[in-house]
């Protein structure tokens, strides 16, 4: 998946890795926690420079 950043209605900003499109056209969104989120609406902007560096 391709790294996503997406700021919802409310205002927050989610930087994760978009998993996919669910049938109803929402966005399947992986967080940096693997958790999964499903966003129906909201501005995503793409870029692999949105997530934080990791140390190696």
């Amino acid at each position: 998946g391709q790294t996503v950043s997406v700021t919802t209605s409310e205002g927050k900003t989610l930087v994760g890795v978009a998993e996919g499109v669910e049938e109803d056209g929402r966005l399947v969104l992986r967080l940096a926690d693997n958790s999964m989120l499903v966003l129906s609406a909201g501005d995503v902007t793409l870029g692999s420079s949105l997530l934080p560096e990791v140390a190696a």
